[in-house]
């Protein structure tokens, strides 16, 4: 039903072509920026490549759900006829004289040669109010079924907490144990002004 195309490759142009094309190098020597203009219009590329990358991006999305769908649909239909199906065997499966079923403690069963056909006893369901069940633990004295998770609250402990070389010591100057600092080196962030 769905053509999947190819994806484009052929608009793909690698950094150093587009360089060279756009100021003309001959390809000997090593680009840099060395001055406004030429800064500004590697943000102006970067913005491009990005709105490009955004435009492939929502093409992509939109054929993922297309095709999801699909995909849907085709499960909803395969689901309805195996339920049909699975029904019939249910309503054959009832109609077998009981000499004919292999018993067991939790289940009867009746083969064939595609497969088995299975009546499996099932242990319960429990529905549980966790609010309510808790509360009649505690009125009932039965604590030893209640569990407590216990959890280091680090948004509160940072506050208290200084930096040291690779350690964190608290208010009192003792050392944390179960923290290590690792430093990060200074992240480089581009702003791109969104341009009309």
């Amino acid at each position: 039903m769905f053509e999947l195309e190819a994806i484009e490759t052929e608009n793909i142009e690698p950094v150093e072509e587009l360089i060279d094309d756009q100021l003309g190098n001959t390809g000997d020597e090593v680009w840099h920026i060395k001055d406004d203009n030429t800064a500004d219009w590697a943000i102006e590329k970067i913005r491009a490549l990005k709105a490009e990358y955004a435009r492939k991006e929502k093409v992509a999305q939109a054929k993922i759900r297309q095709i999801q769908d699909w995909l849907e649909q085709q499960k909803r239909r395969g689901d309805s006829s195996i339920a049909f199906f699975e029904g019939k065997l249910r309503e054959y499966f009832e109609t077998l004289n009981e000499k004919a079923l292999k018993k067991s403690k939790t289940q009867l069963s009746y083969s064939l040669p595609a497969g088995k056909l299975i009546l499996k006893q099932q242990q319960p369901k429990f529905i549980i109010d966790d609010t309510k069940l808790l509360e009649w633990l505690k009125q009932s004295g039965k604590s030893k079924f209640i569990r407590v998770k216990e959890e280091p609250d680090w948004a509160s402990l940072k506050k208290f907490a200084t930096v040291i070389a690779d350690k964190i010591v608290d208010e009192n100057g003792e050392i944390v144990d179960g923290v290590k600092v690792v430093e990060q080196a200074p992240k480089f962030v581009i702003e791109i002004n969104e341009g009309d």
